[in-house]
């Protein structure tokens, strides 16, 4: 066995207690009593079930490693044999790994082993003559001295009351033994410096470091609860801080973090802060950083791992060893902060609709997340810091109440209001303690954010300059106020207008400039949304001399004097613009050196903009942001984003497709879509979005982020675009609306919107001409809605539609000599011909297409998708060879198209299963699973496969419960073959049978000839292997299918290019 040796023992009274289970439950029970009773913790299986399903033998593993000593107790059964070729090659039973590992560690041992007196039922006597070896070795080999200083202790016991009087004893001799061992320093790492320039833990690291807009003041309960919390002694993982926008959820947990975390415990393996406010900013990013800040890997080489891998590894570091992580503003990651304007979204609108779907607004965008923050609610010794506005669905029970772990606290007002009469004398006002504490309790509810936007106020009062009772007296000042009746929010908003309306011209046009933004801003991009730079003078260039010029010794002297005349007025203007612009020049370093400058300082001071010195950048409050840009009229918008869309253009490039991989890579261009959004400026999101469908659509698989962007674009039905829209980018835009739609799994939706961009086509005057690429935009159109037809396993329909799509195909490659698209049409009937096993037909294709080498164009196939068509045909064969769908593989990942990996990455687990390389299966099959949980969904197919392989491999006992939890899910219509066999290797032949019929009923589809071959074939092998009758169920019956209003129109339009084509043939011939 390997193991790592960066385990170290953690500072809290815990005691591993290893044995078999089913024959001990009364000696575990009372070794845990005696445990408890000496004020030790017991780190028992009985409290591991809640974990998520992860590997068993690490489970037991870090049980060993997070505890400080060992108990083992070994009666006249071995145990369960985990099989692992690597970290149990011996095939050592879990009870005897766990004793291995604690010697491993040099941890206290204290070993109980059953005498041969004692009375045992005979089903617990083993009786496996392998595992009856191995277990008179393990018994002989525990009673061994022990090869290190570190004490072992055995006793033999005959009965339980021997045995519960030995586990006193011993116990109290082990909470000694425990209380004079030596506290463990941290490691130090080795690395000098990370390639990133990331702290070495355990130094604190903040990505970013929190910018705040004044003092830190009060907070007393919040601080108590915090030290509390943190402490070993709490059991709660998760302390969760929520509260509507400006309460002070990060001013407190940057505060607390830095001034009190290490003095409450100095045990920390290190501390990770992150902000969710950030671009980029996703619960993937977030483990990447810190994974890398944790283990010193480069990010580089975390980059391409999974949710679910980085998930995984992030959970193993948290169980090793004590890490402190906050994750601030944690409301990003979920549905209702899911749109193009999340950023500028006030607490009042979020969750009210959602953008792309009809989903819980406090669920996480991506089911991925969720996954991992209820992962992080079992974790142990780590601790985890959460803020945010709404508590995250994954976090709550079904009553709404907070899961075991996560303890949940509301953020108030300031309390009591001495502590916000304190916020403002730190800003410099002075005034009446009374009259302070009852304005600032009656207006805002000593709402911090707002108290220091007061302040602001009364520093900004002429008359009296930071006097807060002449400000309050004032009735066109502070005694204009009367929000006694408002509820919180309302109170926040009304005082915060007020402060923006007493900005000066340049500090409004600043903050609204920067308001419209979803992220900080740094100084170049500052420099560009400077309100005091003049207008450019228009430019002059300077005029040629006539003297100077070829012909002027030809002309006459009267034409010389009126071309001299003519320079001379023109050389005057010149020199005036020369002026012109000497004089701008020097206003723009008086707007940049001074005024700038000046009207920044005036915005921080009335705590309305942040700045980091570490990162020299500037940010908005998420309030002020979204109060700031709420407040602006469209003519505002179009005005101040202006200069935003010149500075997102100059940072936009030519994008090649095959480098994107993150949405970081095409981050200006996400950010002109939205402000053109913001600008309600359609026509030009819509042209921007274009130059990134594909982008979308192949390289990042983000659904999500593409429809938020989409949405504005569309009235109410995803079938109706606005009408800012032109018509020929109408058509692009509906065709991106459905490719997504379908990739969330509304396929309704997604037809109408396939089945308008189609008609839009058609009632175009006369779009389809003959030469035009409006015939192979239909013809795409046509093919992406056959997708759809055959998500909802319509195949008939679906095979109609691609036939549409190919004849329109056809004949754009054909008149237009576009073998491409051509390539195109073949390749997609061959993996339609292939799929409902119509193997002559496909064969006759592939040698077609085959023969024309590989003429892909980019937004309808990427190099390797031929290869991927063919191995999958040759598999549904049972022809495939690795040298096949090797190549397609290599193909695949050098064009970086997910959709083509994640489909061979399923077929290799696919066909490993059949030859039964259980090992290669779960690789692969863990990697389907992965990538479509990044992309916000799931594939029960791939989930159930994957448990087959664990269950033949040994890595899932009881593969029982997976098959429940799999059978109750949603979208599993293509799962019910392998969730039939996991049902079946559980022992439960009714359920197997169940689900055996389904899975025909599914292949079946429309029935012959539209079925799914392959799997029509192995649903009757499975059901014939449970003696089940096979259905009869009825052949394709065309009068029942379902048409469309555009198929006629389509239909008619490809007779009449035909017709066309046919008579330009005949014209040539001539």
């Amino acid at each position: 066995m390997t193991h790592s040796n960066a385990h170290v023992p953690v500072y809290f009274p815990g005691v591993m207690v290893s044995s078999t289970f089913n024959d001990l439950q009364e000696h575990r029970a009372a070794l845990i009593k005696a445990i408890d009773g000496q004020e030790l913790k017991a780190v028992v299986m009985e409290n591991d079930a809640a974990k998520p399903d992860i590997d068993v033998i690490d489970s037991s593993l870090q049980m060993v490693q997070k505890a400080s000593g060992y108990i083992g107790v070994i009666s006249h059964r071995y145990g369960s044999i985990h099989k692992d070729t690597k970290r149990n090659p011996h095939g050592l039973s879990l009870t005897e790994l766990e004793f291995h590992e604690a010697q491993r560690l040099n941890r206290p041992i204290l070993l109980f082993i059953m005498g041969e007196d004692h009375h045992v039922k005979a089903s617990d006597v083993e009786r496996d003559p392998e595992k009856i070896t191995k277990l008179e070795a393990f018994r002989e080999s525990a009673k061994l001295p022990a090869n290190s200083s570190v004490p072992r202790i055995y006793k033999v016991f005959n009965n339980l009351d021997e045995f519960t009087a030995a586990v006193i004893q011993s116990v109290a001799e082990l909470r000694r033994l425990l209380q004079e061992e030596p506290k463990f320093e941290l490691e130090a790492t080795e690395n000098p410096s990370h390639p990133d320039g990331i702290p070495q833990p355990p130094a604190f690291y903040a990505e970013p470091p929190y910018i705040g807009t004044h003092e830190f003041i009060g907070r007393k309960t919040q601080l108590k609860t915090l030290n509390d919390w943190v402490t070993r002694a709490d059991p709660n993982p998760i302390l969760l801080f929520e509260a509507i926008g400006g309460t002070g959820k990060s001013m407190l947990t940057w505060h607390w973090t830095k001034k009190y975390a290490t003095s409450m415990r100095n045990d920390w393996a290190g501390i990770f802060w992150y902000s969710f406010y950030e671009r980029g900013a996703i619960m993937a990013d977030f483990c990447r950083r810190a994974l890398a800040y944790m283990t010193g890997q480069p990010l580089k080489e975390l980059n391409n791992k999974k949710t679910l891998e980085l998930s995984e590894l992030l959970f193993r570091q948290l169980n090793a060893r004590p890490w402190l992580l906050i994750l601030d503003g944690l409301e990003r990651v979920l549905v209702a902060y899911n749109s193009f304007d999340a950023a500028q979204l006030a607490d009042e609108e979020a969750g009210k609709t959602d953008e792309v779907d009809h989903r819980n607004p406090r669920d996480a965008i991506r089911p991925e997340d969720g996954d991992l923050l209820r992962m992080l609610a079992v974790t142990d010794p780590s601790k985890l810091l959460l803020t945010t506005r709404l508590t995250p669905r994954a976090l709550l029970n079904q009553a709404g109440q907070p899961i075991p772990g996560v303890l949940h606290k509301r953020l108030p007002g300031l309390n009591p209001p001495a502590d916000a009469e304190a916020l403002l004398r730190a800003c410099g006002i002075s005034g009446n303690s009374q009259t302070m504490q009852s304005y600032l309790k009656r207006h805002c509810d000593c709402h911090p954010l707002v108290t220091g936007i007061v302040a602001g106020l009364v520093n900004d009062y002429f008359p009296a300059r930071g006097d807060f009772d002449a400000w309050a007296k004032d009735p066109n000042h502070g005694g204009h106020f009367n929000l006694a009746k408002l509820d919180l929010v309302q109170k926040r908003n009304h005082i915060l207008n007020k402060a923006l309306d007493t900005l000066s011209p340049e500090s409004r046009q600043l903050l609204s400039s920067l308001s419209l933004l979803s992220e900080s801003a740094d100084t170049e991009l500052l420099n560009a949304l400077n309100p005091h730079l003049p207008t450019e003078p228009e430019s002059v260039y300077r005029p040629d001399d006539p003297r100077e010029e070829y012909y002027w010794d030809e002309i006459s002297e009267e034409e010389r004097q009126v071309d001299l005349f003519r320079y001379q007025e023109r050389l005057k203007v010149w020199q005036s613009y020369q002026d012109e612009y000497k004089a701008w020049q020097q206003k723009v370093k008086l707007a940049q050196q001074e005024l700038l400058p000046k009207t920044v300082r005036d915005l921080e001071q009335r705590g309305l903009l942040q700045y980091d010195r570490t990162t020299n950048r500037y940010d908005l409050h998420p309030v002020v942001r979204g109060m700031a840009a709420g407040g602006l009229k469209l003519e505002d918008r179009e005005r101040l984003g202006r200069p935003l869309i010149d500075h997102f253009s100059q940072s936009s490039h030519s994008i090649r497709y095959q480098k994107v991989e993150t949405l970081e890579d095409i981050w200006s261009e996400i950010s002109l879509v939205r402000t053109f959004l913001q600008m309600e400026r359609y026509q030009q999101a819509a042209d921007t979005y274009d130059d990134i469908a594909t982008v979308f659509m192949f390289n990042l698989e983000n659904d999500n982020e593409a429809l938020s962007l989409l949405r504005p674009l569309f009235s109410s039905p995803w079938n109706e675009v606005i009408d800012s829209v032109p018509s020929f980018q109408t058509r692009h835009i509906l065709n991106s609306a459905g490719f997504h739609l379908n990739k969330i799994g509304k396929t309704s939706e997604s037809i109408d919107s396939f089945g308008a961009a189609i008609s839009l086509s058609l009632q175009m005057e006369r779009p389809y001409k003959l030469h035009s690429t409006d015939i192979a935009s239909l013809g795409v159109y046509l093919y992406n809605l056959s997708t759809t037809f055959k998500a909802e396993n319509r195949l008939a329909k679906a095979s109609r539609a691609l036939s549409l799509s190919s004849q329109f195909k056809f004949l754009h490659g054909e008149i237009n000599d576009s073998k491409g698209y051509i390539f195109d049409a073949l390749l997609r009937e061959f993996s339609n011909t292939s799929l409902i096993g119509r193997w002559r037909d496909a064969e006759d294709l592939w040698n077609r297409l085959d023969s024309m080498g590989r003429l892909y164009i980019r937004g309808l196939g990427e190099p390797g998708d031929a290869e991927a068509a063919l191995a999958w045909e040759l598999f549904w064969q049972g022809k495939l060879q690795e040298n096949e769908i090797k190549l397609a593989e290599t193909l695949a990942t050098e064009s970086k198209c997910r959709a083509t990996m994640r489909s061979l990455h399923s077929l290799r687990g696919q066909w490993s299963i059949e030859k039964e390389n259980w090992t290669e299966a779960i690789a692969s099959l863990q990697n389907v699973v992965s990538m479509f949980r990044e992309t916000g969904k799931r594939d029960i197919e791939s989930e159930a496969f994957l448990a087959l392989a664990q269950y033949y491999s040994g890595q899932l006992p009881e593969p029982q419960y997976l098959a429940e939890r799999l059978s109750s899910a949603d979208n599993k219509r293509q799962a019910h073959r392998p969730i039939a066999q996991l049902w079946l290797a559980s022992g439960d032949p009714e359920q197997a049978a169940k689900h055996a019929l389904k899975a025909y009923q599914w292949a079946w589809a429309d029935g012959e000839p539209y079925v799914h071959r392959y799997e029509l074939d192995k649903a009757r092998e499975l059901l014939e292997q449970l003696n089940v009758e096979i259905p009869d169920l009825p052949s394709y019956d065309p009068a029942k299918e379902k048409t469309y209003s555009w198929e006629e129109n389509v239909a008619a339009a490809i007779e009449e290019l035909k017709a066309e084509a046919e008579a330009e043939k005949a014209a040539k011939k001539q």
